[in-house]
């Protein structure tokens, strides 16, 4: 909604220190598929120092310094722009910000679900570029995270099926379906 978009600029205006807003107005964006006004709030978030970023404390509802009390919004900005250069189809670009993620924040990923949407993401931008093997090892780092993430199964059905593995993709596809009955992703792809 616009009123929403309007809201987050208001807060911005207030208050150019809190990142939420930021990753908020991103994300509006990016759902409209306006990538260079999203790309644009991530930047700004992006750009304010760390020891300045502030956050919304969700435990005492009070704004307090983002290093204290969610680092995690500095890695959803950047998680923003990766999938905003997927998106424009810039490939490379994805990698390099995946990757710089991942050094950057190697604690992290390992207590965050956020990981599992890195690896993802990594795992499709290898598969774009042909580099099923690179896909292949993403998409498995991503499970170690989401045991049960529809999409990751499918990304390793389709990499089985472009190196000619079609029995292990079916397999992978099935069990897809056995893990995540709800979701008309595991179907949708086990009909194409």
């Amino acid at each position: 909604k616009d009123e929403d978009i309007i809201a987050y600029k208001k807060e911005i205006n207030k208050n150019p220190l809190i990142l939420d807003n930021y990753l908020m107005l991103g994300l509006l964006y990016e759902e409209r598929g306006k990538y260079t006004e999203a790309l644009e709030q991530a930047n700004k978030g992006l750009s304010i120092p760390k020891i300045k970023a502030l956050a919304y404390d969700p435990e005492t509802n009070k704004i307090e310094k983002a290093i204290k009390v969610n680092q995690r919004l500095f890695w959803g900005l950047k998680l923003m722009k990766s999938r905003i250069y997927f998106s424009q189809k810039k490939f490379y670009k994805t990698i390099i910000e995946l990757n710089q993620i991942i050094k950057d924040n190697p604690k992290q990923i390992k207590e965050s679900y956020l990981g599992g949407e890195t690896y993802y993401l990594l795992g499709r931008a290898y598969y774009k570029l042909n580099k099923y093997e690179k896909a292949l090892n993403n998409y498995q780092q991503a499970l170690k995270y989401h045991e049960n993430y529809d999409y990751v199964y499918n990304g390793i059905a389709y990499v089985y099926l472009k190196q000619g593995l079609k029995k292990e993709a079916l397999e992978i596809f099935e069990k897809n379906i056995n893990l995540n009955p709800a979701s008309s992703n595991s179907y949708d792809s086990l009909g194409e």
